[in-house]
C-alpha cells in the first residue's frame, strides 16, 4: 500500500482525563495517554501492509507514551514541526533562541505569569508551570532552558491570559507563532515551526514512497496538518473548526475513532 498518514496523539490517538493524571505512577505522568490496543493494533497492521506511519504531535518525542513508540513507526513531527525525525534521521530542530525566550519571559514576568518550556529531551516548568500552581519550579527563564539539553526550548505552553499580551508586542507577534490547545493554555513557539511545515519536510525526504497523504487530528494545532494532507480526517470529539476544514470525520477517540476511520478509508 503505497500511503501515508499522520497522527496526532492527544484527543486523537488517546486521551486521559487531566483529573487523573495525580493518581498515575510517577513514570507516566508527563507521559502522553496510552492509545488502546484496537487503534495500536490498526496502526501496526497498516505498516505491514507497506504504509508509512508518523506521529504529529506538539509533544517532545521523550513524552511520547512507550505503548506508541513501540509501534512500527516511519517517523514523528514533534513539537508542532520544531523537531521533524524520519527513521533515526534527524530532519529538523528548530529551537526558540535565548534572546527571544528573554523578551517572553519578560511579558510573562509582568503578568505574573509561568509557563511549560519543551524540548526534544524533556520539559521543565517555569514559575508553577501555565496554571502558576506547581511547587519546585524554576524561578528563571534562564536556569529553566539552561537545565535542558544544549539550553534548547522548542516550545513554550502559556495560558491563554498571556497570549494577547504576547502578541501586543510586535517583534514577538511577528517571530512567534501562537496555537490555542484547550480553554486554558496555548502553545507559543517560532512562527516557522508548524505542523504544515513538518510534514512538508517528512513528505520531501520520503520522495516517491509517500502515495496518498492522510492526517488525523482533533485541534486547532491539527489545522496546519490538514493543510498539508491530502485527505484531512477529523475525530468526532474535534472542534468545530476542524471538522469544518476535513474531508472526513471518523469515531471520537473514546470510539477507537482512528481504528474505524482507517477501515472507512479502506487503509486496513
Amino acid at each position: 500500500m503505497k500511503a501515508t498518514v499522520f497522527f496526532d496523539i492527544d484527543g486523537t490517538l488517546a486521551w486521559r482525563d487531566p483529573t487523573t493524571t495525580a493518581s498515575l505512577p510517577a513514570e507516566e505522568r508527563e507521559l502522553s495517554p496510552r492509545p488502546s490496543p484496537v487503534v495500536r493494533d490498526a496502526i501496526a497492521q497498516f505498516v505491514e501492509l507497506g504504509g508509512n506511519a508518523l506521529l504529529c504531535t506538539g509533544r517532545s518525542p521523550v513524552s511520547v507514551h512507550p505503548t506508541l513508540r513501540d509501534l512500527p513507526l516511519t517517523g514523528i513531527v514533534g513539537l508542532s514541526g520544531a523537531y521533524v525525525e524520519v527513521r533515526g534521521v534527524l530532519l529538523r530542530d528548530v529551537c526558540i533562541s535565548a534572546e527571544l525566550l528573554a523578551r517572553v519571559d519578560e511579558v510573562l514576568r509582568a503578568a505574573h505569569e509561568g509557563a511549560l518550556l519543551e524540548s526534544a529531551w524533556g520539559v521543565r516548568e517555569l514559575r508553577g508551570g501555565p496554571e502558576g500552581t506547581r511547587g519546585g519550579t524554576y524561578a528563571s527563564m534562564r536556569d529553566a532552558a539552561e537545565s535542558l539539553q544544549g539550553g534548547r526550548v522548542h516550545k513554550l505552553v502559556v495560558s491563554n491570559a498571556v497570549v494577547g499580551r504576547l502578541l501586543c508586542v510586535p517583534e514577538l507577534a511577528q517571530r512567534l507563532g501562537v496555537s490555542r490547545l484547550d480553554d486554558l493554555n496555548s502553545e507559543v513557539g517560532m512562527a516557522q515551526n508548524t505542523k504544515q511545515v513538518g510534514v512538508q519536510t517528512v513528505l520531501g525526504y520520503l520522495g516517491d514512497e509517500v502515495g496518498t497523504t492522510y492526517g488525523f487530528g482533533d485541534s486547532e494545532n491539527d489545522l496546519a496538518l490538514f493543510q498539508a494532507v491530502d485527505v484531512p480526517v477529523a475525530m468526532g470529539n474535534a472542534s468545530e473548526e476542524a471538522k469544518r476544514r476535513a474531508k472526513f470525520v471518523c469515531g471520537s477517540v473514546g470510539e477507537d475513532g482512528v481504528a474505524q476511520g482507517m477501515r472507512m478509508l479502506g487503509l486496513i
